[in-house]
This record gives C-alpha cells, structure tokens and sequence, in this order.
C-alpha cells in the first residue's frame, strides 16, 4: 500500500516593487566666458552654461559679491532664476549672464570677488539683502533642509577696478 499524503498548494503572490530612483546627479558648469577664475574688468558680461544630467530638474541661479564668508560688503546680485525642467525630456544647457556693474557693489573695495551659484533645488531668500544684520547668513543654502540628494555648484571671478 502506498500511504497518500493530502496537502494544500498555495501559489505565492507577485512581490511589486517601484523601480528604483534615478540618482540624483549635480549641476554641470559646461563653459564660462571668461573662463572662471579670471580677472575680468567692469561693464564685462560674465556667460555660463550650465546643465544637469536628470532632464526633470529644475536649476536656480543666484549671482552674488564678495562672498563667501558673508559680511557687511557682500551683495545679492540677482533674485534667484529658475529654469524649468525641458519640456521634450532630454538633457539640455542653459546659458545665464550677469553684466558686471560696479554702482551694485560695496564701495571702497579694490577687488570684488564675483559669483555665480547654481542648485537643483530651490534656494532661499537672505531675510536682509544688506547683509548688515546676517553676518552669518550662506547664499547657496537650499530651501530643501531634509533633502540629501540636493547639489549645489558655484564659479567665481575677481572683478577690478570699480
């Protein structure tokens, strides 16, 4: 005799599962003209191209003086510029300009050091754009506090004879 054994077979269910995230790349500075680090001479336009490598960020751009370390001298060039994510997609490069305007600029300083600051995320606002009372206060701080994947890039350039 063969003994029978009488059992229940269940079918294991599917296991679903998001697909993981894209990693979150950085913001590329592609070109600068001049080239970043230069000495450059008022009335100049400064050009960067810039790029992100996920097609769905947005980029802020800020343009700042005499930063970092903010002091009494530092100036918000810019409100911050926000380009939108492209439509189609695909990765594509942005060029932003600033014009070098010394009237903007702390006077009494021989040289001004001038930056570009560019974010995936957005950044936030200086509560006094005189800097006066916020010594402290950092341009490129995003307003995103609990996000880790935020990147933040700058460029910089020494303006003379203002």
């Amino acid at each position: 005799m063969v003994p029978f054994a009488v059992a229940c077979v269940l079918p294991v269910s599917p296991s679903f599962e998001d697909p993981p995230a894209s990693p979150n790349f950085a913001p590329t500075l592609v070109d600068s003209d001049p080239r970043a680090g230069s000495i450059v001479q008022p009335g100049l336009t400064l050009q960067v191209t810039i790029t992100d490598a996920n097609p769905r960020d947005t980029l802020y751009v800020r343009w700042v003086s005499d930063y970092p370390l903010a002091t009494a001298d530092s100036r918000v060039l810019t409100d911050v510029r926000t380009f939108a994510p492209s439509s189609d997609g695909k990765v594509h490069a942005t060029r932003v300009t600033y014009q070098t305007d010394c009237a903007a600029l702390a006077p009494g300083l021989t040289v001004h050091r001038i930056e570009v600051i560019v974010a995936d995320r957005p950044l936030k606002k200086p509560d006094d754009p005189s800097l006066s009372d916020s010594a402290n206060y950092r341009f490129e701080v995003v307003d995103a506090p609990n996000d880790s994947s935020t990147h933040v890039i700058t460029a910089a350039w020494l303006l003379v004879g203002c």
